[in-house]
């Protein structure tokens, strides 16, 4: 299956906050987010909307990089993991991370890139890119597997459907503010 993704810039933390609660209204009851962006990307205030919007206590969110994991209960159980600080293959697995993603529940991972060999489907990778001073981000959505592909054809599709306006445009092309795609 081809992936497909989903390519919107936002600014500031309005911005990545409300893209995060159109995700949040899109996920399934089982699946895992695999944030991977820069140190100050907003991976964690991604996370802080996410829970959120699950019913979660926005104050009671936190960056899990000293514990390396936090547990949240909204309508769905919530695993967050920073695995920034995670040493190597068997701290991972020391973790229980695979208990959590084959379980109900989102599975919230930051820095999942460093251990994107360990990540099971059903997976939705997002990518965020600092874009300049002016405190824009690039969030790039893919889909991995059937079930994350519902969720990035579920954005484009609410894109389509807005009327067109400098902060939403669906024009195909990865460097516009907002963009449905496919890849191979």
């Amino acid at each position: 299956m081809a992936s497909v993704e989903y390519i919107e810039t936002v600014v500031g933390e309005v911005g990545t906050e409300d893209l995060a609660r159109r995700i949040a209204g899109r996920l399934p009851p089982r699946i895992t987010v695999a944030l991977i962006g820069p140190l100050g990307s907003g991976k964690t205030r991604f996370v802080r909307a996410l829970a959120e919007s699950s019913g979660v206590p926005p104050r009671s969110v936190a960056s899990p990089t000293f514990v390396l994991c936090r547990h949240y209960l909204g309508r769905v159980p919530i695993h967050h993991l920073d695995a920034y600080r995670v040493s190597d293959d068997d701290a991972w697995h020391e973790l229980g991370v695979e208990e959590w993603t084959s379980s109900s529940g989102w599975t919230l991972i930051e820095w999942a890139d460093r251990f994107a060999h360990f990540l099971v489907p059903p997976l939705l990778e997002i990518r965020i890119e600092i874009l300049g001073a002016d405190d824009r981000r690039r969030f790039t959505v893919r889909a991995h597997d059937r079930v994350s592909r519902g969720v990035v054809l579920g954005l484009a599709e609410r894109l389509r459907s807005q009327p067109e306006s400098s902060a939403h445009r669906p024009t195909g092309n990865a460097s516009s503010d907002a963009s449905p795609g496919s890849t191979s």
